[in-house]
């Protein structure tokens, strides 16, 4: 059985390979006869890797935003653990510290970004108008009204 089976393969593959084009051309060389000739000048196209390098440049930017993530809890442990050791009465402090901070994030965003308040949903809704000018669309979405929010 296996034997017949392995005839059937080997006959359709010659078969195939008698259809190729003669004079040591395959069927790639009839899509792409310049392929060697294209890969040697690619690297003098400057326009093609000027995309390339801000895709690279944004890949390797969003790679370091992933790292500050995963370090930046680390550090907020360390310093709790820290202020935490700091004598008698530092299980006190950390017990303390999050219900007098947690008034901040609201206090900071009417004072400095009061266009960040809310959940940003209808602004980013208004903001994709065709009919809205982009000097008000800055207004309503924009990445410093995003660190303000503090919620990504």
């Amino acid at each position: 059985m296996h034997g017949l089976l392995a005839q059937r393969v080997f006959a359709a593959l010659k078969r195939h390979l008698a259809a190729v084009p003669s004079g040591g051309r395959s069927a790639a060389d009839d899509i792409a006869p310049d392929f060697g000739h294209n890969l040697r000048d690619e690297p003098l196209t400057g326009r093609q890797w000027v995309g390339r390098a801000v895709v690279a440049s944004c890949a390797l930017n969003l790679g370091f935003i992933g790292v500050a993530f995963n370090f930046l809890p680390e550090v907020a442990s360390e310093g709790f653990a820290r202020l935490r050791g700091t004598g008698i009465w530092g299980p006190w402090l950390t017990l303390l510290w999050t219900p007098s901070l947690t008034p901040g994030q609201p206090w900071w965003t009417r004072r400095f970004a009061p266009a960040a308040a809310g959940s940003g949903k209808p602004q980013g809704i208004r903001a994709l108008d065709d009919d809205l000018p982009a000097s008000r669309r800055s207004g309503l979405v924009s990445l410093a009204l995003v660190f303000h929010r503090g919620r990504w």
